[in-house]
């Protein structure tokens, strides 16, 4: 029994033994207790039935022969069946093993299998596992995870199950030729392969074929001159070095020279490449690059490309369509061509400091680049610096304190976390909180609120329009004509003067013009505002109008919408859904043209019906009977029972409030309601206009 961490050691030739910059232990061919630290430790039983704990670290275990606990503690755990004398059976879900070796071992801890020479049966569990049949005709099976599955010599099942998975065959003797579209391997250690639900590919050193499905995936061909087809899906291509065919097929494929030997020239216009890894190779229907740690020239094509550097002094030249461009450390030089093109620092290691006027830029991996024909800038985690030029930009600060200068045109302007300073200049510029985390309070005007989220500490300058985030904001706009979206959440926006764009976005959203005095005339349905603060503006997306102080006409939609009227003799009509009206103080009007207006099943509620202020509820717009020659007006009945002559109301009360019931066709039936809420008293004709 011998324990790394305890420095103690009991039994046969351990007894008293003691341990200094020890890593790995073999034991006797006895049942052994083996203990490792945290180091990563190999520990290998022997013979007999042994307890191995690889305790902390990244360990491997040997049980050997025996009936072996194998329990693997903190880290990513190996368990090797090498030496095995015949197939072994593991599932590492269930713990449990038979089979040579693994004979009545089981399993704690343990995230990674190699098999031995023979068919074996290996079976991941939820965690990312490492499954290595060796040579024999093996059943790999990963489960969940994202999956590594090494099938080695031999015809082999591999399945990675849920999770993106990877099949390597680096240490194939030959060229393999793998399609997981239709499962099939040939060649090498793929001969006779079966590949199920396999998302990534590896290849040998020799000259692979390697095609992909209509998903995502990704296929390395390692060295040699490999032919990789990505086929649909956005798929990730890496040649390594030989003169590659780099085809990708559907969808936005990137191809990577990460790790290339030199600095690497392609042009996605010509399809050709030259330099380091890239040499000889050809790629058609790739739309992104990504370089090498040396100086590259990437060039796009006539589509939208992200094109990345890398370390390295690089030129990158997006051409035509709208690029991303990434440049990386190094001093580069970052051309968009056509179209509308990015810049993107989101990995600099420090803050950068760049004015797209001028096309300087200076500051962690913005130092000594260059930008032409760039519109957009995406900064770093730090305290940025970014100014536009007289076009329309998108200007992003990301994290940090940054300092952002839309400068002429009309700007997108950001800036994530962080006391941002943020002035649009001229043009109508709009900021966006779209990814801010919890909800934001921005009032336009000057000396305004500005908190909340991504928005606390920020200094907003000529700044016209605003993007709220997916949760519930308040907006304010300005004297000026303003364009106030509230995205998701449900949102509150108040447009004060000028004629004012009020988006609600997804929601239940507010349009507030409680600090109006003059009156409003307002149509969710129409989407129009007129009077006071109201004149030309437009409501989209807009469940729900406060109104001011004046005498005003509210309007619902289709859906179940919220009107409140305020203060002044309001005029208030829902139209269809289940709507809620508020007339607040004043002689309101409570408007219905139409039997679908408030229905039993979509009933109206009315929240402060006043018989004292003298509101009344009209349904004079409604032909009573229309079935019959003429408009004819309502009956009311007070609460007597209907008596089948149509055209009839009635109001009861019921649970302390108030329904009123109307049955047009004479069938005793309401094919109206709506409801008065804590109304208890009786009604009378006075109040209503039938």
């Amino acid at each position: 029994m011998i324990n790394l961490g305890l420095d103690t050691a009991k039994g046969g030739d351990a007894q008293g033994d003691h341990f200094d910059g020890i890593e790995n232990l073999i034991g006797s061919d006895f049942a052994d207790t083996l203990t490792g630290d945290g180091a990563a430790n190999q520990l290998d039983g022997g013979m007999g039935d042994d307890v191995l704990s690889g305790g902390d670290g990244d360990d491997t275990l040997i049980g050997g022969a025996g009936a072996d606990q194998l329990v693997g503690g903190n880290g990513t755990d190996i368990a090797l069946y090498g030496n095995s004398t015949a197939a072994v059976v593991i599932d590492l879900a269930a713990g449990t093993a038979s089979g040579g070796h693994a004979s009545g071992d089981t399993f704690s801890g343990v995230e990674n299998i190699i098999g031995s020479d023979f068919a074996d049966r290996l079976t991941g569990n939820g965690d990312a596992n490492l499954l290595s049949g060796g040579a024999g005709n093996d059943r790999l099976l990963g489960g969940g995870g994202n999956d590594v599955l090494i099938g080695g010599a031999g015809a082999d099942r591999i399945d990675g199950g849920a999770g993106h998975d990877r099949t390597s065959y680096a240490a194939s003797s030959a060229g393999i030729t793998v399609n997981l579209s239709n499962g099939t391997g040939m060649g090498g250690d793929a001969e006779g392969d079966v590949l199920i639900d396999i998302e990534s590919v590896e290849g040998s050193t020799f000259a692979d074929r390697l095609t992909g499905t209509i998903g995502d995936d990704i296929l390395n061909g390692a060295e040699g001159d490999d032919v990789l087809n990505g086929s649909d899906g956005d798929d990730a291509l890496i040649g390594a070095a030989g003169a590659d065919q780099m085809i990708g097929g559907n969808g936005n494929d990137t191809a990577f020279y990460d790790a290339s030997n030199a600095g690497v020239t392609i042009n996605l216009a010509t399809g050709i490449a030259t330099g380091g890894h890239a040499t000889g190779d050809v790629l058609t229907d790739v739309e992104n690059l990504s370089g090498s740690l040396f100086a590259d020239q990437l060039t796009g094509d006539v589509l939208a490309n992200v094109l990345s550097g890398g370390d390295g002094d690089d030129v990158l030249d997006g051409g035509a369509g709208d690029d991303a461009v990434i440049g990386g450390a190094g001093a580069d030089r970052l051309t968009g061509g056509a179209g509308t093109d990015r810049a993107i620092y989101a990995t600099s290691n420090a803050a950068v400091t760049i004015n797209l006027a001028t096309g300087a830029a200076a500051g962690g991996h913005a130092t000594g680049d260059l930008l032409i024909s760039i519109e957009s800038l995406e900064g770093s985690a730090f305290a940025d610096r970014l100014t536009g030029d007289a076009g329309a930009n998108t200007l992003s600060g990301n994290g940090g304190d940054d300092i952002i200068a839309g400068n002429g045109g009309d700007d997108i302007l950001s800036g994530g976390t962080g006391a941002d300073r943020i002035d649009g200049g001229i043009g109508v510029d709009l900021v966006l909180y779209t990814a801010s985390a919890s909800a934001v309070t921005v009032d336009l005007r000057s000396g305004g609120v500005i908190t909340g989220g991504d928005a606390t500490g920020d200094t907003l300058i000529n700044i016209e329009s605003v993007g709220g985030s997916a949760f519930n904001d308040r907006l304010t706009g300005d004297t000026g004509d303003n364009a106030l979206i509230g995205d998701a959440g449900d949102d509150i926006l108040s447009g004060n003067e000028g004629a004012d764009y009020l988006d609600g976005g997804d929601g239940f959203d507010t349009a507030d013009y409680s600090a109006e005095t003059s009156n409003l005339t307002i149509d969710l349905l129409s989407g129009l505002g007129q009077g006071g603060t109201a004149e030309n503006d437009q409501l989209i997306s807009i469940e729900a109008v406060v109104g001011g102080a004046g005498a005003d006409l509210l309007r619902g939609s289709i859906g179940d919408d919220s009107l409140s009227g305020q203060a002044g003799n309001d005029r208030l009509e829902g139209r269809a859904g289940a709507d809620t009206l508020i007339g607040g103080s004043g002689a309101d009007r409570f408007v219905y043209t139409d039997s679908t207006d408030s229905t039993r099943t979509a009933a109206d509620i009315i929240q402060d019906f006043s018989r004292s202020e003298g509101d009344r509820i009209d349904l004079s717009g409604i032909d009573a009977l229309p079935g019959t020659t003429g408009d004819q007006a309502f009956t009311f009945l007070g609460a007597s029972a209907f008596t089948g002559a149509g055209g009839e109301v009635r109001a009861i009360i019921q649970n302390g409030q108030t329904l009123i019931l109307a049955d047009l066709d004479g069938d005793r039936v309401a094919d109206m309601q709506i409801t008065l809420a804590d109304v208890a008293s009786a009604l009378s004709a006075s109040d209503f206009i039938l």
